[in-house]
């Protein structure tokens, strides 16, 4: 799973459509993009340094962190810093893995989820029909992306990749 958190204003939140085209933009622009072998061994080194030099954390929130990661399929010797430190790329395979990963992230492949309060989702929506969750209750609606929004994002992609 791949996630992108983004905190909106209350203008974003009115522009959702708007937000979700600029990231959609972004990632085609990353397909576009070149990622040579020393880019990544330069993050590695700015990362181990901003790990090492790391400022201490709320002991509540780095235990919570801390076992969420112990739950991945993580090596005990990375526990501590997978979050915070990539790994070196050992071989020419690190771009390639990055472009499926790119692959992947596409507008017909992903999920969108908009969270607010009731009232922000009121503001923006027509009185949708809302289902409610079993065990909390809580309110949802799933709808999928309009077709004209899927062709502009499919087309922005398009140009970006034929200008590369």
């Amino acid at each position: 799973m791949f996630k992108f958190t983004i905190h909106l204003t209350k203008l974003g939140f009115d522009n959702y459509r708007s937000v979700a085209l600029a990231t959609y933009k972004y990632l085609s622009l990353l397909r576009s993009s070149e990622f040579p072998k020393w880019y990544q061994s330069e993050l590695v080194k700015i990362a181990r340094t901003k790990f090492q030099f790391a400022e201490k954390q709320n002991p509540e929130s780095y235990a919570t962190s801390l076992s969420e990661r112990l739950g991945k399929p993580v090596p005990p010797e990375l526990v501590l810093r997978e979050a915070a430190v990539p790994s070196e790329w050992d071989s020419e395979d690190g771009e390639r893995e990055v472009r499926e990963i790119l692959e992947g992230l596409r507008v017909t492949k992903g999920r969108a989820v908009l969270m607010a309060k009731k009232e922000e989702h009121v503001r923006i929506s027509k009185n949708e029909q809302w289902e409610h969750e079993n065990w909390y209750g809580t309110g949802y609606r799933v709808e999928r992306w309009d077709p004209s929004f899927v062709e502009q994002v499919s087309q922005d992609s398009l140009r970006l990749y034929q200008a590369r």
